[in-house]
């Protein structure tokens, strides 16, 4: 009840700062706008920025700066968990602004404006850690802690310090960072800084697979959520990082539950980003506890989500978790069409690079040969100007004019030498991209080429663990008709006798055959046409040979005796009418 009266009195205040704007209080309308940015109020992603867009607008149309930077603030805030840090250049005019204000401002005024500050600055810091720029990141945080000395600023100092050092693979560092930030947090008190300094606390934690301090954190978190009613990403993130918790835990139960509960929450407040990287996390989950049914169909969710959001790193990370379902699910066929996709997105990400190089490259060239033309328009210009100023002057002035004139003549071919050893230069990089390429597209062909034998071996495999139990099968006969059986070792025999004939040799062959096909082409057509009398037994032992076995390696893999396949091996050569051996290898290397 108490939640519904304070949404009519959040529309009323909407109705007082849009409906009636000549009536509405600067005051009103700020207090307004504070209310519905908030996660809590507006946990909808969508609605919130269009609501902090409009609160920069009105503030704008006010001339309220103090309010324009603060509503900026949060809108660089909301752009960091859509992990968009590219906001160095506004920041930077923001900080330039809120340091003119600091010293015109109101004594009591002046607090705010600090506030603002410091959390411009730990902005600031993350945006240049993002970029790798940890010498500027030290530069600012050097000089908030010069500034300010508040519990407040050393607990975003400590933040800062501590996300670059978990950025730098520093863990331990970070960790004692982070509990800095969160005892500074706590004596102000700040809950929603705590929830943040002990959630990063707990992904430290988690990096170095120590799960249940993990939890433990990830746990206090979830608890502060509901209790301070958070919406929004960080609902969604403390039920995501209780699912990373468990799964490193090995509960994967336990975390599916928190998966499915933060996927709903991401999906019921556009939280695209989050629902892309839980699905993906809750369909890996699903892989590890063995239920790849139902993996490959999350990942697939999670698949459309990363097209759909053009999350290129994360869609072939996904192409590569279905391969691997797949292929634990012995569907090699489907493990090798993801595994393809895989690589020809990666391949893709490499002729992008090349690409935006190249682009670069002509860029330049375009950029040289426009100021090319501008100096030989000046050029020309120079020249028309002393030809005019040689008819009106005297002979002195004319002789100065010819030494001007032999000046900018030898400017202009020393600058042509520099422009053919540029162009030079950018025909030589052009040649190195290209070995380069042609170096990666050959090491590709050579991957997928190993990757196929490997193929191969796994389905000989298959087929030798066939024959084994067809032997198997043999023997159990045996002991079957033996006298002294108990009625236990009866029923292990019958067990034993069903497991075996589940092993089916004749598709286990035709896998082989599809295999090997891939790897070696159209073998059996090109040997059933050429000699069309062999049997599919010795066009099996064909195949065999091809692989340069030996009699006592096709006798094992068969399960034969060694004059078994010595026998095959005179039949087969008489049928393709060869005598010695060396003709009948010389036949099958010709297929």
């Amino acid at each position: 009840m108490q939640k519904g009266t304070a949404a009519l009195a959040v529309f009323l205040l909407w109705l007082l700062a849009y409906g009636s704007p000549a009536s509405a209080s600067p005051v009103d309308s700020v207090a307004f706008f504070k209310d519905v940015t908030r996660e809590d109020i507006t946990p909808e992603l969508n609605r919130r920025l269009a609501c902090i867009d409009q609160a920069i607008g009105y503030s704008q149309r006010h001339n309220d700066l103090y309010h324009e930077l603060y509503f900026l603030q949060q809108r660089i805030s909301t752009n960091f968990s859509l992990a968009q840090y590219d906001v160095q250049d506004i920041l930077d005019e923001s900080l330039l602004k809120i340091e003119e204000a600091l010293g015109s401002c109101p004594e009591n005024r002046k607090k705010d404006w600090e506030h603002l500050h410091v959390q411009m600055l730990s902005d600031r810091c993350i945006a240049s850690i993002m970029a790798n720029d940890y010498a500027q990141c030290g530069e600012i945080l050097n000089r908030l802690s010069a500034l300010y000395h508040s519990p407040y600023a050393k607990a975003k100092a400590h933040m800062c310090r501590g996300i670059m050092a978990a950025h730098k693979k520093a863990l331990q560092d970070a960790l004692e960072h982070f509990r800095q930030a969160e005892a500074s947090f706590l004596s102000i008190p700040d809950l929603e800084g705590v929830f943040k300094a002990k959630a990063n606390t707990g992904l430290a934690l988690l990096s170095l697979q120590q799960y249940e301090q993990a939890i433990s954190l990830f746990l206090q978190c979830h608890q502060l959520a509901l209790e301070q009613h958070y919406k929004g990403d960080k609902l969604v993130c403390s039920y995501q990082y209780l699912a990373q918790g468990y799964t490193g835990m090995g509960n994967y139960a336990l975390a599916n539950r928190y998966y499915q509960e933060a996927i709903r929450l991401a999906r019921e407040y556009n939280q695209t980003r989050l629902l892309c990287f839980t699905q993906f996390n809750y369909a890996r989950n699903l892989f590890l506890a063995k239920e790849y049914a139902q993996a490959e169909t999350e990942a697939r969710e999670a698949l459309k989500l990363f097209e759909e959001n053009a999350l290129s790193q994360m869609k072939a990370e996904t192409l590569n978790l279905l391969k691997e379902i797949y292929k634990a699910r012995g569907d090699y066929r489907g493990a090798y069409f993801y595994q393809d996709l895989y690589i020809d997105l990666i391949e893709s990400f490499y002729l992008e690079e090349q690409s935006k190089n190249l682009e670069k490259l002509e860029s330049s060239l375009e950029d040289y040969k426009l100021r090319q033309k501008l100096q030989e328009i000046e050029l020309h210009k120079t020249k028309d100007r002393y030809r005019n100023l040689l008819v009106a002057v005297l002979v002195a002035i004319s002789i100065a004019l010819v030494v001007g004139l032999a000046i900018l003549y030898r400017r202009f071919f020393r600058q042509k030498r520099i422009n053919h050893l540029a162009m030079k230069r950018i025909e030589e990089l052009n040649f190195q991209n290209k070995e380069r390429a042609a170096t990666i597209e050959k090491r590709f062909h050579s991957e997928i080429g190993s990757r196929n034998k490997e193929l191969l071996a796994n389905s000989l495999l298959f087929l030798r663990v066939n024959n084994l139990a067809s032997s198997l099968l043999e023997k159990i006969q045996e002991l079957r008709q033996a006298s002294s059986l108990q009625p236990k070792d009866k029923v292990l025999l019958y067990e034993m006798e069903h497991l075996a004939k589940e092993m089916d040799p004749e598709q286990d062959w035709g896998e082989f055959e599809l295999y090997f096909k891939e790897t070696t082409g159209d073998f059996f057509s090109k040997l059933s046409l050429r000699y069309p009398s062999l049997s599919a037994y010795e066009k099996r032992v064909c195949a065999l040979y091809s692989l340069d076995l030996s009699n006592k390696e096709i006798a094992t893999l068969l399960n034969k005796s060694f004059q078994s396949i010595s026998m095959a091996k005179s039949r087969i050569k008489k049928k393709m009418g060869v005598v010695s051996d060396e003709d009948f290898a010389k036949a099958i290397k010709e297929l």
